[in-house]
């Protein structure tokens, strides 16, 4: 399987995506009204991309005028893919990729060194309730990890649950997509 670059830079591109069922990439019409909506914040943005995957979100990102990217992926499968997207696109210089379980990630205490972020793309698995302890760890030192206008797009399974508010990050929209719930939080 593969998906293609919706639009920008990097439109029509293939990305590798990893065999099997244990990442699931976001489908092309919502990475396609996600990223739109986000269109005007990311011009010189700074992007987290936690459960990367194959970095398909990431990297759209990118496309569409971010200046970096840090990618969060612990999957072996997953991590071949968003290395050999990287280097297919030539955007090693742009990316970070950070080998590391997302909650743990989060978890460590000291921010990374490619702070702040003015966007964070949260896609985890469906249906383990990630969206929503990632919402709330990320909240906890929502100041030291992200600017002071941040967005924080979060995308979760239908039965999933998200809150209206995580400590300072309160949401401002949502949508539905099929079986994908896809909530917007900025800092307040």
């Amino acid at each position: 399987m593969s998906l293609r670059v919706i639009a920008g830079r990097f439109r029509g591109r293939t990305l590798s995506v990893p065999r099997g069922q244990a990442t699931r990439p976001t489908l092309g019409r919502v990475r396609e009204s996600l990223l739109g909506i986000l269109n005007p914040w990311l011009p010189g943005a700074r992007v987290l991309d936690l459960y990367a995957g194959s970095g398909a979100l990431g990297i759209e990102a990118l496309s569409r005028g971010a200046q970096f990217a840090a990618f969060v992926e612990n999957s072996h499968p997953a991590l071949k893919a968003l290395q050999a997207n990287i280097a297919a696109l030539g955007i090693a210089a742009e990316t970070a990729v950070i080998e590391r379980d997302a909650m743990r990630f989060l978890g460590a205490g000291a921010p990374p060194r490619d702070l702040p972020f003015d966007i964070v793309l949260l896609d985890p698995p469906y249906g383990l309730e990630l969206a929503d302890k990632a919402l709330e760890k990320i909240s906890e030192s929502a100041g030291a990890w992200l600017s002071a206008e941040a967005l924080v797009v979060a995308q979760a399974g239908r039965h999933d649950k998200l809150q209206e508010r995580y400590g300072n990050l309160a949401q401002t929209r949502q949508a539905r997509y099929g079986d994908t719930w896809v909530a917007i939080y900025k800092l307040q």
